[in-house]
């Protein structure tokens, strides 16, 4: 279990309380154990039945073409006195024809006894796991059992039965001809028969590729799906690597070496392991798609990473004890009971989710526009009591909130970001008493000197201002801008969640951000945050005396191409520059307090103090904090009341960007915004 102890390390009374219990999960390992003994029933007796079917149909059949090769095999002897060419020719196409179908019919019998040998084996390894805890057992289990589906086993008996079927077709082949040079009058009969019996099978095997609840499902059924998939995914998937090789080499021609990301996408087994999937080509032309919606009205990224992040995701290659696949796996099986158990929910995210993955978006997504399941999750918002509860909560709605897959961009790129958030809420309402829960939590956190909540709730900020930069003033936004700012006003009532202030003029009131409908001004109040955020995490490590994993926040838990909550200026680069609004207190204070006294002199070049104990993340990111703000004296810092008031009207002008709205003065609580 070291994952277990390796996530849950800063927290004393999460996880340790369970084990110590024997609830690890909240009964969770005891349901996946139930489920997954219910499939194992299921598939024993599904291949007992099956190949016992096998084996006694073999070895009738095996008796029948034994019987006509005795008749016929007489007639390929050289002594033998049928000596007609056409005869001979005939003869030669019936035993072959009955020849192939014996030996594939005893092969399926050998076979079906392989299989009940594997299944067997696979099963007994399963009721006696050599793990000590439940949860090791489970987790072998599933290796056992991903394995068994990664080499086909499930799939083994349905081969058999479409080898035997083979054999069937070429024993009637070989009646037909058989009685053709004999008596043309049984021969058509028998090729009336046989032809529209095939016929029958071929029509039947195909109605469950047009409904799904037809149960005439056979092995020709695969042969259906295959052929289909050669036309519509493996050929045109051929053709866009082709392409992409194309398109990546002229990249590296005219921008340098390509990133470690791209070339591993390029690797033709990890392409070919995507584009197997029926959704690749789709994925890749909403991609493209996309980028060309995105011109439009935003800066897009550029094409190719946006072709390989459809494709591929950029995931980043991760051994952990329980991958991606494997909470797939496990997901399936017990995603309902988690849903109704707030603890086992709480830990299979915060134990087994290792960060963010495209299997964890194909997971996730469909809750976000579920107005059934949302609420469960609201309630697991209710049932925090420990800081490894709050992390899984804060860590979910970090992974729900930016979960997406192509259909999702395509639906919010036509009717706006606001879809994503008409079912949430349940949870916006619920995040009151959960911000509640939090301060209590972050406070406990600093006298255990551990930033595992701190890095996830400055993180979970993080995403918030990924989704907040991308909506618009119009209507079709409005739903996503009010929840999000509503998480951030309910964040700035208690001073273990709220944002410190950099520069003296930061506003409090979240809400009044929904002002701002000008999207220059939103991005540089959105940088704003993003700095304030970088501030808070620091300061918050500084009182937990810099333990834990706070220079690294995110950890996996944002899209591989986004930077993190460290590096905000990258998202922001106008940002960059010198700003003119003057320096908190706060921020001030903070800078003597960690050594960095000088940069408070006019004119700094924010240097690196020689023998300084900070570590060179925090430095770096105090300098681009402090590249947002003025040193010079600060006479007196207006109240959180006039904060109240002014709230993102300075935000915008401080930082005089050409082209950017300015901010009148407020008139009874309201914003409006003119040019010059």
């Amino acid at each position: 279990m070291a994952h277990v102890a390796e996530k849950t390390s800063g927290d004393s009374s999460g996880l340790t309380d369970q084990l110590s219990s024997g609830n690890l999960g909240g009964g969770l390992w005891e349901y996946y154990k139930k489920i997954v003994m219910e499939e194992g029933a299921d598939f024993n007796e599904l291949s007992d039945t099956s190949m016992n079917g096998v084996l006694t149909f073999a070895g009738l059949f095996a008796a029948t073409l034994a019987a006509f090769l005795a008749e016929t095999y007489k007639s390929l002897s050289p002594d033998s006195d049928e000596s007609g060419g056409d005869l001979t020719s005939s003869a030669v196409v019936i035993n072959t024809l009955w020849v192939v179908a014996l030996v594939i019919s005893l092969l399926c019998a050998l076979l079906a006894t392989l299989i009940q040998d594997w299944t067997k084996t696979f099963l007994r390894a399963q009721a006696h796991p050599t793990a000590v805890t439940l949860e090791q057992q489970c987790l072998e289990h599933m290796s056992a059992h991903m394995g068994a589906q990664r080499y086909g086993l499930p799939l083994a008996p349905r081969l058999v039965v479409g080898l035997l079927h083979a054999a069937v077709v070429l024993f009637l082949a070989g009646i037909v001809v058989f009685f053709w040079h004999l008596n043309p009058i049984p021969a058509r009969a028998a090729l009336g028969v046989a032809g529209g019996s095939i016929f029958i099978y071929a029509v039947a095997s195909a109605l469950p590729l047009f409904d799904a609840s037809c149960p005439f499902r056979t092995p020709l059924t695969d042969v259906y799906v295959f052929i289909i998939m050669l036309v519509t995914v493996i050929v045109p998937g051929a053709l866009v690597y082709a392409c992409l090789l194309i398109a990546a080499a002229w990249q590296r021609i005219t921008k340098g070496p390509l990133n470690p990301g791209i070339r591993r996408t390029l690797n033709p087994v990890m392409m070919a392991s995507q584009l197997k999937d029926p959704y690749a080509t789709s994925r890749v032309y909403h991609a493209i798609k996309d980028y060309f919606t995105r011109r439009k009205s935003e800066e897009p990224p550029p094409l190719l990473p946006l072709v390989f992040d459809a494709i591929m995701g950029n995931d980043q290659i991760d051994e952990t004890a329980v991958n991606a696949e494997k909470v797939r796996f496990l997901w399936d099986r017990v995603g309902p009971y988690a849903m109704e158990h707030p603890e086992a929910l709480q830990y299979v995210v915060g134990a087994l989710i290792d960060g963010w993955s495209p299997v964890v978006d194909d997971m996730l997504i469909g809750l976000c526009y579920d107005a059934a399941e949302l609420p469960k999750i609201a309630a697991a918002l209710g049932s925090v009591h420990t800081t490894f509860a709050a992390t899984s909560m804060l860590r979910l709605l970090q992974l729900l909130f930016q979960a997406e897959d192509a259909n999702d961009r395509a639906l919010r790129a036509t009717v706006g970001q606001g879809v994503r958030w008409q079912a949430t809420d349940a949870i916006v309402d619920a995040f009151a008493g959960f911000t509640r829960q939090l301060d209590a939590l972050r406070q406990a956190e600093i006298e255990q000197r551990s930033t595992e909540l701190l890095a996830a709730l400055s993180s979970f900020r993080t995403t918030l201002l990924q989704l907040l930069i991308h909506t618009s003033p119009s209507s079709r936004d409005a739903k996503a801008r009010t929840q999000i700012l509503r998480m951030f006003a309910e964040l700035q009532r208690y001073d273990g969640t709220k944002l410190q202030r950099v520069s003296a003029d930061d506003p409090e009131d979240m809400m009044g951000l929904l002002s701002l409908d000008r999207g220059d001004a939103v991005k540089v109040v959105v940088a704003k945050l993003a700095s304030r955020n970088c501030l808070t995490l620091i300061a918050g490590a500084k009182e937990s005396d810099w333990e834990g994993a706070w220079d690294n926040p995110d950890r996996r838990y944002l899209r591989r191409t986004t930077p993190g909550t460290l590096r905000w200026r990258e998202l922001f680069p106008a940002a960059a520059q010198r700003g003119t609004s003057a320096a908190s207190a706060f921020f001030r204070d903070f800078l003597k307090d960690v050594g960095l006294g000088h940069w408070l002199v006019a004119g700094s070049a924010f240097t690196t103090p020689p023998h300084t104990s900070l570590k060179a993340a925090a430095v770096v990111a105090l300098r681009d904090v402090a590249n947002t703000v003025d040193f010079r004296p600060l006479i007196q810092e207006p109240s959180r009341a006039d904060h109240d008031l002014t709230s993102a009207s300075t935000a915008a002008e401080r930082f005089e960007i050409p082209g950017s709205p300015r901010l009148d003065k407020v008139e009874e609580g309201t914003l409006s915004l003119s040019h010059e």
